[in-house]
Parts: C-alpha cells; sequence; structure tokens
C-alpha cells in the first residue's frame, strides 16, 4: 500500500513551517521547501503536542498520534500510524 504511493519521507530534519501545500525544513544548516499535500511529522520521545497549537491556529486538519498524546508503547505508534495511512489513502 504505501509502497506503492508517492510516499516520501525525510528525516533528521528541523520543521520551520508548515503551509497549504509545502513544507520548509532545515537540513545541514540550507532551507529546504518542498511540495505536498499531507504532511506526517515524527519527533522525539516524549509527549510533545505544541505543534498542535500552531496547527490550530493555520486551520489545518491534523491527526495527533504516537507520544503527541501521551508517551506509550512503540507498537501502540505504529498501530496508529497505520490506521491513519489507511485513512489518508482512502481519501
Amino acid at each position: 500500500m504505501i509502497s506503492d504511493s508517492k510516499l516520501q519521507t525525510i528525516c533528521g530534519v528541523q520543521v520551520t513551517e508548515i503551509g497549504d501545500d509545502y513544507v520548509k525544513y532545515m537540513v545541514d544548516d540550507k532551507e529546504e521547501k518542498i511540495a505536498c499535500d499531507t504532511v506526517v511529522l515524527a519527533c522525539g520521545y516524549s509527549s510533545n503536542n505544541e505543534i498542535i497549537e500552531q496547527l490550530e491556529l493555520k486551520g489545518l486538519e491534523y491527526r495527533a498520534i504516537g507520544d503527541c498524546v501521551k508517551p506509550r508503547k512503540f507498537y501502540d505508534a505504529i498501530h496508529e500510524g497505520f490506521h491513519i495511512a489507511r485513512i489518508l489513502f482512502e481519501e
């Protein structure tokens, strides 16, 4: 399912801005910008939901999963991520 999609995974960067149809991020002290229609953000090992307020202020749709909700076991995040991926690819 995901391997057949146009999904692009980018790791180890600092997201600086999420727009309606793009994401800006820093990598190796250089800002990059990519076009997108959906963003899945995974960061850290503790509950950190500060980005939710920013997404709500911009009126962007989001789904909080994994440690963003609360720190739990890795299989909880995998299950939630799989569930959200199914929803996204059905839309």
